[in-house]
């Protein structure tokens, strides 16, 4: 089955047009090949994402385990995705957004707000919801096997059924086989 999805990738990578690209990576949850025509929204930021190869005219372009400098990586994703963020752009470029953030930590410290514990308190609860997180992925691990224990012991009882119910039919003689039944003509005729 696997060795068809990739012949029809394959495929379909050699077969698009001079303008379409194709971006490849395997889903790290389920380990299948994913193809789409679009970027995936890790391609080439500021935080990894699986390993993505880009494919353009049936040709390889890119491939996300080849470090580039921050300048190609900046240039590589505004290509894919067509404009720059504003998170991609570099401290000189980003304008009044930094002079907004600049200005909103300065009216912070003259309010007199400890800025390193708001920052420490954000982390923490960071830290608190990724550990809900966990929890709710073990709560969902531990309900999967229990459903798969309940389908377990009903698959027993339907099989404990069925052959209660072939063990109280009654028993018959096996009919004679043509055989048999010419023999017993024939002694019959005597």
């Amino acid at each position: 089955m696997r060795s068809i999805i990739m012949t029809l990738a394959l495929g379909l990578i050699l077969t698009a047009t001079a303008e379409a690209r194709m971006y490849q990576w395997s889903d790290p949850a389920s380990g299948t090949v994913q193809l789409s025509g679009t970027p995936p929204a890790w391609y080439r930021g500021a935080l990894p994402g699986p390993r993505t190869f880009v494919f353009d005219d049936g040709r390889l372009v890119d491939d996300t385990a080849i470090p580039v400098s921050e300048l190609q990586r900046r240039a590589l994703r505004e290509q894919a995705f067509g404009t720059a963020s504003s998170a991609e752009l570099p401290p000189d470029d980003m304008g009044n957004e930094a002079s907004a953030l600049h200005d909103t930590l300065a009216r912070a410290l003259d309010a007199g707000i400890d800025i390193e514990a708001a920052a420490a308190e954000v982390s923490a609860e960071q830290v608190r919801a990724a550990a809900a997180r966990a929890v709710e992925d073990v709560d969902v691990a531990e309900r999967v096997t229990q459903l798969k224990a309940l389908v377990e012991a009903w698959d027993q009882q339907r099989l404990e059924a069925a052959r209660a119910l072939i063990e109280s039919l009654p028993e018959t003689a096996p009919a004679p086989n043509a055989g048999q039944a010419h023999a017993a003509e024939a002694g019959a005729d005597r």
